[in-house]
């Protein structure tokens, strides 16, 4: 009885075994059958701001054609039929990437990514407006004016111009925009063709639409342009001739110099365009000068006089007055020198006087004193001086 107990125990464990092997068998076929070939993908990069341009890779082994299908955000529709195709995230978020690939006998694989997009600190940043819009083929230089709307800094603002006809050649940059403030950027680009442009604006990762009229180039006589190159020279060189007289006569004319000075730089730029056969460029630049000559002549012609103080009166007559002081110095210098010889010349002439004066008086003296031995005392009251009589005047008691 334990035998045969025994025996249907091991038939069981038999049978359990078989099937177990069977299912491995058909999970291992199942496998193989799933991936006919290998499928490698890969993104650059996987993360970063918004927005975010990736680049998808796939490598495929399968018999050829391979065909593939990129679904970018997971939505199951496909985004893309490429193999190695880019695409662009504008909102922060994590994507789910799936991509399939389909080999010649109909087998296909599907591979699936992750990416991370993060908020870009440049994302409150707005163009306000662009100028000009309507432009020349040719080179062109376009003014930006951005408005920071979001609530922190943005730092190392450029721009570039990118779009069908259209070559970016430079721009300018900001190093810092605070929330809630305004500037400028300014870019230079060649526009090839003409007619109605659409172009994408990048700024910090940000891209803004813009559309361009393009007016056909004009085209240009060398001879012309070097014509009308020295008629502008004529006319600046008159202007900076009524600059000097204007400065002479104490006109506020010192602004009006800076403007010569960047038009003579203008002119030689403009030259130097039409030796190269820029003329397009010269154009432009002598279009520039002759703007800028008729504002100079406008603010020749308004200059005002400036008011003159006493400083600048002292300032002006320096030499002048030096002079004058010089000379009244000299002239003081031999006024006392006269001066010292006369009180010189006095004191010598004083003193004999009153040599003479006490040798006379002594004399005087001798003489009374004989005169008062001869004459007699009754006479003596003639013989009084008027100078005595006015004493005995003045004095009763005498």
């Amino acid at each position: 009885m334990r035998k045969s107990w025994l025996i249907v125990a091991l038939l069981i464990s038999f049978s359990f075994g078989i099937v177990q092997a069977e299912d491995a068998s058909s999970n291992m076929t199942s496998e193989a059958a799933a991936e006919p070939f290998t499928l490698t993908v890969s993104a650059s990069p996987l993360s970063g701001q918004a927005p975010l341009d990736v680049t998808f890779t796939a490598i495929s082994d399968g018999q050829e054609p391979v065909t593939f299908a990129w679904d970018f955000n997971g939505d199951g529709v496909t985004d893309s039929p490429d193999q190695n195709p880019v695409t662009t995230y504008d909102e922060p978020g994590a994507y789910t990437v799936v991509v399939g690939a389909t080999d010649a006998q109909n087998n296909t694989i599907k591979k699936s990514l992750i990416i991370s997009v993060a908020e870009n600190p440049a994302a409150g940043l707005n163009i306000t407006s662009y100028f000009p819009a309507a432009v020349k083929e040719g080179e062109n230089e376009i003014t930006i004016i951005l408005v920071n709307k979001g609530k922190q800094s943005v730092t190392d603002l450029s721009s570039k111009l990118v779009g069908p006809g259209i070559r970016h050649l430079s721009s300018t940059s900001v190093s810092v925009l605070k929330a809630g403030d305004e500037d400028s950027l300014n870019l230079k680009a060649q526009f090839l063709r003409s007619g109605t442009i659409t172009a994408t604006l990048k700024i910090a990762g940000v891209n803004f639409p813009v559309i361009f009229e393009v007016a056909p180039a004009v085209t240009y006589s060398k001879e012309e342009l070097q014509q009308r190159l020295a008629q502008l020279k004529e006319a600046v060189q008159a202007q900076e001739t009524t600059y000097y007289d204007k400065k002479v006569q104490g006109y506020l004319v010192a602004e009006v110099f800076e403007s010569i000075k960047d038009v003579k730089r203008r002119l030689q730029d403009a030259q130097q365009s039409i030796l190269t056969s820029n003329l397009n460029g010269a154009a432009v630049g002598l279009d520039i000068v002759s703007s800028t000559v008729e504002d100079i002549t406008a603010d020749l012609e308004h200059a005002q006089k400036q008011k003159q103080t006493m400083m600048m009166w002292l300032k002006d007559n320096a030499l002048a007055i030096t002079a004058i002081i010089a000379a009244l110095g000299t002239l003081s210098g031999i006024i006392v020198k006269v001066t010292s010889h006369t009180k010189k010349l006095g004191e010598n002439v004083w003193q004999k006087m009153s040599s003479k004066k006490r040798e006379t008086t002594a004399k005087g003296g001798a003489a009374a004193v004989v005169n008062e031995a001869i004459v007699p005392s009754e006479t003596l009251e003639k013989t009084k001086t008027a100078e005595e009589k006015n004493e005995e005047k003045k004095d009763p008691e005498v």
